[in-house]
């Protein structure tokens, strides 16, 4: 599911899923042995290689190369090293676990640790389309997301785009019936005073049609 014209960085708070290696220093010093050995052993016999398909008789099987570890806990019996005649695995040296790498940036709102997810206006998609759009998608995942995940706006740009579009139509309807009373208390003539009242928003609305289409024009 996506959102024309919207475009997510990457967001702020929370941790990042990562597999880390924890090394051991005492252990690697015993068996002369460094973290560079650990990363060679691991661009070694940890690799993902490109695989297809083998058609054999009437059924299509996939090829699984035997090139990585299927789990996390098995890259722990990757063999680094001999020593001594004895086999030095990478779990001898250190602990490989399902972490985070050090977290960088916390997010808190309203006292409650966070993740801050922005989403910016990218093309000639208007903002109001953008956010509708990202509210609309998120009503609809709401059904499947756990009960315990709550998702909150908390800068919605759109409200201050809608006052600006509602301040431009007010002020411009004032601006014509104001001139228009001046025609009609000045000169007196209905004829002139329809031909301002009509031609003020359809100046306004061919400008902006002009605006639109430059936009367009510019992104594409």
């Amino acid at each position: 599911m996506t959102v024309p014209g919207a475009a997510i960085p990457f967001p702020f708070g929370g941790k990042t899923r990562q597999v880390q290696i924890d090394l051991d220093p005492a252990a690697l010093a015993a068996r002369g042995l460094s973290g560079q050995d650990v990363a060679n052993a691991l661009a070694t016999q940890n690799l993902l290689t490109p695989v297809g398909t083998q058609k054999i008789g009437s059924y299509e099987y996939t090829i699984q190369l035997n090139t990585a570890p299927s789990e996390i806990a098995a890259l722990g019996d990757l063999p680094i090293t001999v020593a001594n005649g004895a086999v030095v695995y990478i779990r001898d040296v250190a602990q490989v676990r399902d972490g985070n790498p050090p977290q960088t940036n916390i997010v808190h709102v309203d006292g409650a640790r966070s993740v801050l997810m922005q989403i910016l206006k990218n093309g000639a998609t208007s903002t109001l389309a953008i956010i509708d759009g990202i509210k609309r998608e998120v009503a609809g995942l709401k059904p499947v997301l756990p009960e315990t995940l709550s998702i909150v706006p908390i800068g919605d740009q759109s409200l201050f785009v809608e006052g600006a579009i509602s301040g431009v139509a007010y002020e411009g309807v004032i601006a014509a019936a104001l001139t228009s009373l001046m025609i009609l208390l000045f000169l007196g003539s209905w004829r002139s005073t329809v031909i301002i009242a009509t031609s003020i928003p359809l100046a306004v609305l061919a400008s902006i049609a002009a605006l639109r289409r430059s936009a367009r024009r510019s992104t594409s």
